[in-house]
């Protein structure tokens, strides 16, 4: 259960938002390629979708990080992959991930839709929420909140 609550919040990367809300920094964590651990760091970067808002993020040059807080609904295109989202409690994610090596975290009775088409993605927490991944481009897990 601990490294669900790590892995929700994110590694620092100031990314391109395009929000009806205002987004705002995120905490700092650092996920490994899918298979290895996260481990928490210090700092803060990343956009955030504040609670019950509708956003929309834009990340071309990959590597960027995102939170969706509680009834918050957020549409994340990453198309330079290596990017990471927390998708808090009560909230809807919609996540593409084109180049690939992307991870999400998934709280309790969300609801996480991931497209990764460039493979190798990796979502944390499906045990309590609905998780839907479209893995073309391979090698990609979906694993249960212990």
């Amino acid at each position: 259960m601990s490294k669900l609550f790590i892995a929700l919040a994110l590694f620092a990367a100031a990314c391109v938002a395009q929000s009806h809300a205002r987004p705002v920094a995120a905490p700092a964590v650092s996920v490994g390629p899918p298979g290895e651990g996260e481990v928490a760091e210090g700092g803060g970067g990343g956009q955030q979708c504040a609670a019950g808002e509708s956003c929309s993020f834009d990340c071309s040059q990959g590597g960027c990080s995102f939170t969706c807080l509680e009834g918050s609904t957020c549409n994340i295109d990453c198309s330079g992959g290596g990017c990471q989202t927390a998708c808090m409690p009560g909230a809807t994610c919609n996540y593409d991930c084109s180049a690939g090596n992307c991870v999400a975290a998934v709280g309790q009775n969300a609801t996480l839709n991931t497209d990764c088409s460039g493979g190798n993605c990796r979502v944390n927490g499906c045990g309590g929420a609905t998780c839907n991944m479209d893995c073309s481009g391979g090698n990609c897990e979906s694993a249960r909140a212990s």
